[in-house]
């Protein structure tokens, strides 16, 4: 409908463009016309000017006259230069000028030569007998160009007419077409108000009254019909009442089964809606809460509260958890939590009910465990300390400030380096490998406020509390350990030299018994020596073996490794307990290619006879023990198989220990001290490899130790 008159207005508005266009034709042409008239009355003007001139000079030779026709002369020849232009766009004007032209300049030719005799004073009888012939014909030239230039100006005349009486014509009938334009454009705006009043108007009350119904959630008229916009907007108000209805489905779904109670309250706490979950987790229905309100469900001891935070949040219009007690229809007394918003527009309270009962709970048991976990921290016999990541301390149990003789409130805001003797290494090397190394065990000297110093071991766990990391270090005093230790050094450096060597004398003197040094022995006493010397020798062991253990232990234990052949030690150990296999019956076989690996010759044989010894105690009479040899691309791993009794599960995790036997009766039958297997561990590992066992009871063992290649 908009478009309608706009595409009229247009075509008026070309319209008049169009006489505008048409009426600067015309006035362009009418100049042009008077232009040209002007330019011929100038050349007519200045041609009878130039011979008047040319003729006063024939008789008086006056530089004025001389002067004056000169002038006239270069006019017309201006004057051409001018009409030349004005007639470009005219080729048939432009034709009659060229034609004009033709005559005018012969006539000025004429007009020249007749000049030059003049202006000669030497001029002789038959010259000036030909001047006035050349005047006949010059007159005739000057009658031929005038009416050259009449012919001319009737040309210019005639189109220029011919173009106005078509112009003349089109104005009177763009009139008639003006007049008609107006006469439809005012039937037409008649029709489109008629159109409006009954289609569109009728329409936009349609649209003004679903838009009302919308607002107030009621049922929309029928949809309007048609694809103008209109009919799509009234379109988008029925989708957006579907959604709306739609979403209130959900809403009131979401409420319907909404674990927690949700309600409404008005500004004296009387219950204006409940959902349904008021009945599950109160066991009142929403019948029973009509005309009740929260002073009849909330227990006497917290309402005063909590109408005290209700007049609060009416105060400051903001959602604030609300924490109190019900009282449910049976009787039971339950903690809730409820999230409240206040609209002083509608002057109502929007709750949202949770029961926390269980959480309550759970905080209960979680301040119970931690009152018991703090009353079992206090009563540890082990200093603990609890510190942040940059080692102050934050708390000290009961222990730790005893060992220190200072208070908690002493201890806390101290660096935990500041009550130990700085290492070798400084704060940050023990410091940092305590803490980033979990459960990694650190000796240090303590140092009390008195400067009496003592030894412990400190370990360290990360905590987190309330998110933020913190670590939890153990502190054990080892002052009673190291006085066992200094102990225990002693009683090996008397048996090292207060026993070893009076035992080796011992055993000394035996065998020169038993070689019959002194005489020879009754048979009965052989036997005897026989025994003693073999008890020395096993005692002699035994001391051996612990001291190496306390060697390892301390340190003190060397090795002195160089590129050797894996082979030879095998058999190298062989030869050791070859005697011994023979005696029990037992044959023993090397296996596997040859490797050179970089180790300790004699300590490696000493972890090799040992395994090759404990096989062949434990094979039965006939059994066969393999020694193996098998390489790999990082080691070489050697394996001794027996066909014994084998290892149970629960054995196998410290066989490796010291003391420490399969069954009690092996150390007393097969005379083992239980130290064999701890010192091939020690030996193994100081050399980089690892040791272990493969077993099935009642079907042998399988004693393997892997050391690095070359």
């Amino acid at each position: 409908m908009v478009s309608v008159p706009l595409v009229l207005g247009t075509a008026f508005l070309l319209f008049l463009y169009g006489l505008l266009i048409q009426s600067e034709d015309e006035a362009r042409e009418e100049s042009h016309a008077n232009d040209v008239l002007h330019s011929i009355f100038v050349l007519g003007k200045e041609l009878f000017s130039a011979l008047n001139a040319l003729t006063a000079y024939s008789y008086m030779k006056t530089p004025s006259m001389e002067q004056k026709y000169l002038d006239s002369r270069a006019r017309i020849i201006n004057e051409f230069k001018v009409l030349r232009v004005t007639l470009g766009s005219y080729p048939d004007q432009l034709k009659q000028l060229e034609k004009t032209e033709r005559l005018e300049m012969r006539a000025l030719k004429i007009c020249d030569g007749m000049y030059d005799a003049f202006h000669d004073e030497n001029t002789d009888m038959m010259t000036v007998m030909n001047i006035r012939g050349m005047r006949n014909q010059l007159e005739s030239l000057v009658e031929n160009t005038i009416a050259e230039l009449k012919s001319l100006n009737e040309l210019v005349q005639t189109q220029s007419g011919s173009k106005s009486e078509a112009a003349l014509s089109w104005r009177r009938n763009a009139k008639v077409v003006l007049l008609c334009g107006a006469a439809f454009n005012i039937l037409l705006s008649v029709v489109v108000v008629l159109y409006f009043s009954r289609a569109i108007t009728d329409r936009l009350k349609i649209l003004i009254r679903n838009a009302y119904l919308l607002a107030i959630a009621q049922p929309l008229l029928p949809a309007i019909k048609g694809v103008d916009e209109i009919a799509e907007l009234d379109k988008v108000f029925h989708q957006m009442a579907d959604t709306i209805a739609e979403s209130k489905k959900r809403q009131k779904a979401l409420v319907d089964n909404a674990v927690d109670v949700i309600c409404s309250v008005d500004k004296n706490y009387s219950f204006i809606t409940v959902s349904p979950a008021s009945e599950k987790v109160w066991g009142y229905t929403e019948t029973d809460l009509s005309g009740k309100g929260l002073r009849d469900i909330v227990i006497e001891e917290d309402l005063e509260e909590t109408l005290k935070c209700l007049s609060a949040i009416k105060m400051v219009e903001s959602t604030v958890p609300v924490e109190n007690r019900v009282r449910c229809k049976n009787g039971k007394v339950i903690n809730v939590l409820w999230s409240v918003y206040w609209s002083q527009q509608e002057e109502e309270l929007y709750c949202v009910a949770h029961d926390i009962t269980a959480r309550k709970m759970v905080e209960n048991l979680l301040k119970d465990s931690e009152e018991r976990t703090r009353s079992m921290m206090e009563g540890l016999p082990v200093g603990l300390f609890v510190i942040d990541v940059g080692g102050t301390i934050h708390l000290a149990n009961n222990k730790a400030q005893e060992l220190f003789a200072m208070s908690n409130t002493d201890l806390a805001g101290r660096s935990l380096s500041a009550i130990f003797k700085s290492s070798e290494g400084g704060r940050g090397d023990w410091m940092n490998q305590l803490i980033m190394t979990t459960s990694h065990v650190l000796e240090l000297v303590a140092v009390r406020p008195d400067g009496s110093e003592f030894p412990v071991e400190l370990s360290a766990n990360e905590v987190s509390v309330l998110g933020r990391p913190l670590h939890l270090v153990a502190m054990l005093n080892v002052s009673e350990r190291h006085e066992i230790e200094r102990l225990k050094r002693e009683f090996v450096a008397m048996v090292s030299h207060d026993l070893k060597t009076p035992l080796s004398s011992v055993r000394g003197l035996l065998l020169l018994l038993s070689e019959g040094a002194t005489g020879e022995l009754p048979p009965k006493a052989k036997p005897v020596v026989k025994t003693a010397e073999g008890q020395l020798e096993r005692l002699i062991k035994l001391i051996n073996d612990l001291l190496d253990v306390q060697k390892m232990e301390a340190g003190k234990f060397q090795i002195e490794k160089c590129l050797v052949s894996i082979r030879s030690i095998l058999e190298q150990s062989f030869d050791a307990v070859e005697q011994f296999a023979k005696d029990h019956e037992i044959k023993v076989e090397i296996r596997g290619e040859d490797m050179i690996v970089d180790a300790d010759p004699d300590r490696i044989s000493q972890v090799v006879v040992n395994l090759l010894s404990n096989a062949v105690k434990f094979s039965p009479k006939g059994a066969t023990v393999k020694l193996s040899i098998v390489s790999e691309t990082e080691f070489v791993e050697v394996k001794v198989e027996d066909e014994g009794r084998g290892i149970k599960d629960e054995f196998r995790e410290t066989v490796f220990q010291r003391f420490k036997q399969i069954e009690h009766s092996d150390a007393t039958t097969k005379r083992g001290s239980g130290l064999g297997l701890a010192i091939c561990k020690l030996i193994v590992e100081e050399h980089g490899g690892t040791i272990g066992v493969d077993s099935t009871p009642g079907e042998g063992s399988t004693f393997w130790f892997r050391l690095p290649c070359k």
